[in-house]
């Protein structure tokens, strides 16, 4: 009885290893380590799983050493620990590197605008929101990014960035073009961007954009920037 109870103890704590180690791969993006380790650990699971019901069926062919199933169960234990503890510190140091790239973004001199395939803006730093008059509560996964542009700048923009005409390929830099305040007016504006990959994705399908624009004029309408024009 007691045998019976270590191997299904056993089993729960390395299925439960496997799908902890299955989380993992959201979390550090290493796909194929981490199921790797998941499936070495089912298969230890599994290999109890028969050894328990041979056991239930009494068909054995050597019996259990419970002390070398005590110390199977005490290493699934501090497998199923250490899985758990890694994944928390993982989920830490990921939490604490988006604060910082949060801060740094906070903190640039350029207005920050990072949106994803959808054109939904997800990242809209402070001085984003000074140049185009928005806050950042009316922008974020409201107001999609061609919006903030006049019509058919977004696309424009995206065409050159996937051309590699000024930078390289998925790269745009200082690039003179307009962007929409909120009251409608056209602001001229230098802009840089950038297409990131999401990490760990070999087909590439799945990017966003990092957009870093600074005025090199006063906002204005631009007909009175036409006006002066000689």
């Amino acid at each position: 009885m007691v045998a019976i109870v270590i191997l299904i103890t056993s089993i729960l704590i390395q299925f439960i290893a496997a799908f902890l180690a299955l989380r993992l791969v959201w979390v550090i993006k290493k796909t194929s380590a981490w199921v790797i380790i998941a499936l070495a650990i089912c298969l230890m699971a599994m290999r109890r799983c028969i050894a328990l019901y041979q056991l239930l069926l009494g068909g054995s062919p050597t019996p259990l050493d419970q002390t070398a199933e005590l110390v199977g169960l005490l290493i699934s234990i501090l497998m199923l620990v250490g899985i758990a503890w890694i994944g928390h510190l993982f989920l830490s140091i990921r939490s604490s590197e988006e604060a910082l790239r949060w801060q740094m973004m906070q903190t640039c001199m350029d207005g920050i605008i990072a949106n994803d395939l959808r054109g939904n803006v997800f990242i809209f730093n402070d001085n984003a929101a000074k140049i185009l008059g928005y806050n950042q509560e009316e922008v974020l996964g409201k107001i999609p990014v061609q919006e903030l542009y006049p019509p058919g700048i977004a696309t424009e923009i995206k065409g050159k960035i996937l051309a590699a005409v000024l930078g390289g390929e998925g790269i745009l830099e200082n690039y003179e073009t307009m962007a929409r305040h909120k009251d409608g007016t056209l602001i001229p504006i230098w802009l840089s961007a950038r297409i990131l990959y999401e990490e760990g994705n070999a087909w590439r399908r799945n990017f966003y954009a990092v957009n870093a624009c600074r005025p090199w004029g006063e906002r204005q309408p631009i007909s009175a920037m036409k006006s002066r024009t000689p």
